[in-house]
């Protein structure tokens, strides 16, 4: 009886996972949560599920990559007609509302007006944006041969602008079948004239153009000759010493531009480049000048100029500036 007593005095433990005044072993902070107590009771960190074995002969998953998410068609589609829709609206405002009406000419004096904007090819109604530039400049350059610089420009909506540079001088020079032409000193062939007119001009002799066109390059025929060379005896020998006619003109080309770096436009009255060892020059009435060979060209028309100017304007005579002993110019006075 005794024990029996005893086993009923014992206190039954409270069952597992049941409500208590205290949390469960496992889920700290259950019951004060539900009961009003501290939330903030930290959880304790569960451990991590025990890893599962490979089975032998199980193959190992692979690892699948998905591309990324491509456009769909339809938003690709409505982006297209959206750009060609901006694309065709420009094109159809530049032919509608961007058209040539007015064309402005300025600089020029040998041509009139209208004779420029019929060379450049340019109509009202062109489209503005679109008539080629470039194309036009090249028609006016090639229709008239006095104009040497275009420069075309255009003002919106509808306004283009050409500007031209006309050639300052130019010089006369004869042609293989005799014929008198008008050059620049650049070489640019101008237009024909008669002897009566060349003789205003300073006047190229000594070479001739071949087939000269307006607008074109001059061209001379390319046969070589013989030059005379003078020895230091009184004597002079007949050497073979190849000159082209290309190199006639290029040393004429080269006296003009020197010419018109100094300021000494139309001074000139004529260049002689008959004998490339003795290039002469009759600088106005008054001055025969001897330039010698086609050597440092540019420097003895920058040295005869300034030694024209130091002379008195009645002075006349001849002026040696071959430079073959002395590198100062020898001048001899008139009788």
């Amino acid at each position: 009886m005794a024990n029996d007593e005893v086993r009923r005095r014992k206190r039954k433990p409270a069952p597992t996972g049941k409500r208590s005044g205290t949390a469960v072993k496992g889920r700290p902070g259950t019951d004060a949560r539900r009961k009003g107590g501290n939330p903030t009771a930290k959880r304790t960190r569960r451990s991590p599920a025990p890893r599962r074995e490979r089975r032998p002969g199980e193959e190992i998953p692979k690892i699948v990559y998905s591309p990324a998410i491509p456009i769909s068609g339809r938003k690709f589609l409505l982006w297209m007609s959206s750009a060609v829709a901006v694309v065709l609206a420009m094109v159809l405002a530049f032919s509608i509302f961007f058209k040539v009406k007015t064309i402005t000419v300025s600089g020029a004096r040998q041509y009139t007006p209208w004779t420029v904007v019929e060379a450049s090819g340019i109509r009202e109604g062109d489209n503005l944006l679109s008539f080629g530039e470039i194309r036009a400049m090249g028609k006016i350059k090639a229709a008239l041969p006095y104009i040497d610089v275009v420069k075309i420009s255009i003002k919106l909506p509808d306004t283009v602008n050409i500007d031209v540079v006309e050639l300052d001088v130019t010089y006369a020079i004869q042609s293989e079948d005799g014929t008198w032409w008008l050059m620049s000193s650049q070489g640019k062939v101008v237009e024909q004239t008669d002897a009566a007119a060349a003789a205003a001009y300073t006047q190229v002799i000594g070479v001739k153009l071949t087939a000269p066109q307006p607008g074109q390059q001059a061209q001379a025929q390319e046969k070589q000759t013989s030059e005379t060379v003078p020895e230091d005896g009184d004597e002079a020998v007949t050497m073979p010493t190849p000159v082209t006619n290309g190199e006639r003109l290029q040393a004429a080309l080269t006296i003009l531009q020197s010419l018109e770096a100094n300021g000494s436009i139309g001074e000139a009255k004529y260049i002689d480049v008959s004998s490339m060892t003795g290039i002469e020059l009759q600088y106005g009435e008054n001055y025969l000048v001897n330039l010698g060979d086609s050597d440092r060209l540019p420097y003895k028309i920058e040295y005869m100029c300034k030694a024209v100017a130091q002379m008195p304007s009645y002075q006349t005579g001849s002026l040696d500036l071959s430079f073959k002993r002395f590198e100062e110019g020898i001048f001899s006075p008139g009788t």
